[in-house]
């Protein structure tokens, strides 16, 4: 039922269906939980109504996490681990039933880790989870998806992600921890990884460190500010260059529309007075012309259904947001950057609050928190007078998510799997390839 109602999202012959159907796949979702169902069948609904939500008015009203949470924190139903969806499957599984064990854990994995970087936390799931560690090959195996590679290779994004946090997390207190370096050094790895998402999480890695580098004397030269820029309109052409031209765009999760408006939100916040300055007249031209395509993109009907669509919600939030920074256009160029009549006009349903979104990064400078606040990855900068900023990705999330109910602040482990019998690898188990746990 989920497979049909998220699909009719797109069944123009009929627009009424969609809310219709999805208020039955929530009905039908609510039932299983009443009733204590439990597959992998059930698991993979709930993660994906959790990421294909129904739009709302207010982003307060969205409840996508919740399902998430359903899925896999275990909070209501400990359903994937109670399932045993995160031990190798059965010997008694037919070959393709294990490879859809897997492939769900896989995916439980890779939504938690990115829930996890978007509001700043650590994840539900545990670092040391065995099929995550131990999957960069499971793609190898026979009958496996095409896509399989991606889904392996963005779980180890995921990994070098969380150690980076949990880095920044047990060095806090260290006088001597150098944040910018270690930033620098987790994008190199992840720069090694497939690229579309990498590119994303690079620069969520780039901006804790270019927080820190921006309180010093930052030139144009700096690493940490070049390749910040690098990463930010590396996300913007994937998605202008490679994922526009296919005429799928409009069928994407609201995630990576997230993903690219950060990127052009941060490169929008170069061109304010007290960061002008790390910018020649070249690369201010290139932000600005990167931008309004991007915008012109978001607001187009082929990717756009509605007003309520996620990529017009955050064109309506870019343009507010470009309009408030936009330099004079350098000359350097013959070439002139789309016009703002090209951008798509979606009236506000109110949705986002302009006066409030036009203000990211800006936050209230409280000197006391200021002064006790140890976690590196939220430090906010003062500058020549100008208000705090706070470029974090969780704080652009915070910001457009306003009034939405942050979900719980999980501990570093959370030990979801109390309630299932654990996995000891210990000993012959702990040299074993994935290829041969697989077959024990």
């Amino acid at each position: 039922m989920p497979v049909c109602a998220v699909a009719s999202r797109y069944y123009e012959e009929k627009p009424t269906m969609y809310l219709m159907a999805m208020e039955f796949a929530r009905d039908a979702a609510g039932w299983a939980l009443i009733d204590g169902s439990k597959s992998v069948d059930v698991c993979q609904a709930y993660l994906l109504m959790a990421v294909y939500p129904i739009p709302k008015k207010k982003w307060a009203e969205d409840r996508s996490w919740l399902l998430m949470g359903v899925a896999i924190r275990g909070d209501i139903q400990r359903m994937a681990i109670e399932l045993e969806l995160n031990q190798p499957p059965p010997d008694t599984c037919s070959e393709r039933e294990k490879l859809n064990r897997t492939r769900t854990w896989l995916n439980c994995y890779c939504v938690d880790g990115s829930h996890a970087i978007q509001f700043g936390k650590m994840p539900m799931l545990r670092l040391d989870d065995y099929l995550a560690r131990h999957s960069r090959e499971w793609y190898r195996l026979s009958m496996t998806l095409p896509y399989d590679v991606h889904l392996c290779a963005y779980v180890h994004i995921i990994i070098i992600v969380a150690e980076f946090r949990a880095t920044m997390t047990n060095e806090a207190e260290s006088q001597d921890f150098d944040v910018v370096s270690l930033a620098l050094r987790t994008e190199a790895r992840l720069s090694h990884e497939l690229s579309g998402i990498t590119a994303y999480l690079r620069l969520v890695v780039l901006t804790v460190g270019f927080q820190h580098a921006v309180k010093s004397e930052l030139s144009r030269n700096s690493q940490i500010l070049q390749r910040s820029i690098k990463a930010a309109r590396e996300v913007i052409q994937i998605m202008a260059e490679r994922l526009f031209p296919t005429g799928n765009l409009r069928f994407a999760m609201g995630a990576n529309f997230l993903y690219v408006s950060f990127a052009a939100a941060f490169l929008i916040n170069l061109l304010r007075p007290t960061l002008l300055r790390l910018l020649d007249e070249k690369t201010q031209y290139e932000i600005v012309k990167d931008v309004q395509n991007l915008i012109g993109i978001l607001g187009t009907g082929g990717v756009a259904i509605d007003a309520r669509h996620t990529p017009a919600l955050y064109c309506r939030f870019l343009s507010s947001l470009l309009a408030k920074h936009h330099p004079v256009s350098p000359q350097t160029t013959s070439e002139s950057p789309i016009s703002d009549s090209s951008i798509a006009s979606f009236p506000s349903d109110g949705q986002f609050s302009t006066s409030s979104l036009t203000s990211w990064p800006d936050i209230m400078y409280d000197v006391h928190k200021h002064q006790h606040d140890s976690s590196p990855t939220h430090e906010a900068f003062f500058q020549d007078g100008e208000v705090d900023m706070d470029l974090s990705l969780s704080h652009f999330v915070r910001t457009v998510n306003q009034g939405y109910p942050t979900p719980p602040d999980p501990t570093p482990y959370v030990d979801i799997y109390s309630s299932a019998q654990r996995w000891d690898f210990q000993g012959s188990y702990a040299a074993m390839s994935f290829a041969d746990l697989w077959r024990t």
